[in-house]
Formats: C-alpha cells, structure tokens, sequence
C-alpha cells in the first residue's frame, strides 16, 4: 500500500483541495508527473514521505484513512478478479470502456420481467 498509493484525480476546486490536502498534510509525494489510468479511472500515483526502509510507518497511529482502510474492498459493483491470481473468467455481461459509462442502456436482467 504505502510503496504506491492511488488518489482518485479530479479537476475541479475540490479535486485540487483533496490532492492539496493528500500531498501538504498527510505526507504524499507525487511518484509521477501525470495522472495514470487504472481501472477505467484516471488516479495520481503516490508515494508517502513517512514509510521507513524496513516497510513500517513512522506515523502509524496518525496514519490518513487511506492507509487505515486500505485493503479497500469494494461490496458494490460487478465482481472483478484480481490481477495475478491465476483465474480467468468470461463475464456473463458485456464489459464498459470509458466510452460506454455514459450511455444509456437497459439492464438484461429486466427482460425476464417484461
């Protein structure tokens, strides 16, 4: 977690707030000059002035919530495989690409009750 740490990127005024807040009081330091794209969403890579050579934190106990939540797991959603773990699988639904999120379509799933 605390080798790379994804910010979500966001351009407007509270965007600029949160990577200001990110990077001035929690200690993070951008490891890139540019966003990235990962997952489909466009996120700054960090690093954190705070991780020791040994891999420990040494503000652990005012350590920001990203690092007090992470691994994040997401409940909501369409289920993903990790990167890495050996499974591949073929999704019963189409998969989005950026283009596709802002279309409007039907769920499939609304067919049966119709």
């Amino acid at each position: 977690c605390c080798h790379t740490v994804l910010i979500r990127y966001s351009s407007n005024l509270i965007g600029r707030l949160f990577y200001l807040w990110y990077t001035q009081f929690h200690g993070f330091y951008p490891r890139l000059s540019k966003p990235q794209w990962y997952e489909g969403k466009k996120m700054h890579v960090m690093g954190c002035r705070y991780l020791k050579k040994d891999g420990t934190c040494r503000q652990y106990r005012l350590r920001p919530l990203v690092c007090r939540q992470w691994p994040m797991i997401e409940y909501f959603g369409y289920p993903q495989i990790l990167k890495g773990c050996g499974y591949r699988s073929n999704p019963p639904y189409p998969q989005e690409t950026p283009d596709d999120a802002f279309e409007e379509k039907s769920d499939p799933r609304l067919k049966v009750i119709q």
